[in-house]
């Protein structure tokens, strides 16, 4: 963390709820917020750098958002750094494999989540040209593999995407159900059904997909 790479430095973390461990380093600190209203309790100008991840679905309001980093970034060389995830499927060689359960899945979610107006799908043009419209210059993209499951023949890949598969079984589940339920009217059991095909298709490591980060 960067809390203890830089240990003479102020971290403020914030979460719309609190759900931090109850022992912190001394020299950070969380507050409980909502980033889509107005940062009237942290100083303009001030920060050098600001990190996010994994909000795409979260948001109604990126340009807003946007907007209120660039404001609370310190002029001229303070810095934005956003992690989000695409959740559409790759599959190695680009082939998608028919009645794939992962696509089904992604694609209800994504389209559902496009419903209710707080997108996931990643739109990496729309991205940059909101941070230029905020007011950002030098805005770079890196793109980086990572795997559902260790098909991979990279050792490092490999061992990402054992991890990744672990949380993500446990995850396709309660990511679905609200989006699926009031988005496409699917009933719980259905979207149990759906999560379990998913989990058991990328548990194989025969199936070499992946998302990128």
């Amino acid at each position: 963390m960067s809390n203890s790479k830089y240990p003479g430095g102020v971290h403020v973390g914030i979460d719309l709820n609190y759900i931090q461990p109850e022992f912190i380093p001394a020299n950070m600190s969380f507050l409980q917020k909502d980033i889509e209203d107005r940062w009237q309790d942290l100083e303009p100008n001030s920060w050098d750098l600001i990190h996010m991840r994994t909000l795409n679905g979260s948001i109604g309001n990126w340009p807003r958002v946007y907007a209120e980093i660039f404001r609370h970034l310190k002029p001229y060389y303070g810095y934005l750094e956003q992690v989000e995830i695409d959740w559409n499927p790759r599959f190695e060689g680009g082939v998608i494999p028919r009645d794939s359960y992962v696509v089904q899945w992604a694609n209800e979610l994504l389209d559902a989540m496009d419903s209710f107006g707080r997108p996931m799908r990643m739109d990496v043009e729309l991205t940059k040209r909101r941070l230029a419209d905020a007011g950002f210059v030098d805005i770079e993209e890196q793109c980086i593999q990572l795997p559902l499951n260790g098909w991979s023949r990279d050792a490092h890949l490999r061992d990402i995407g054992r991890w990744f598969n672990l949380g993500m079984r446990q995850t396709y589940q309660p990511l679905t159900l609200a989006p699926l339920g009031r988005g496409h009217g699917r009933t719980p059991a259905e979207v149990y059904e759906l999560s379990e095909k998913v989990r058991h298709e990328v548990y194989s490591n025969s199936v070499h997909v992946y998302c990128t980060l």
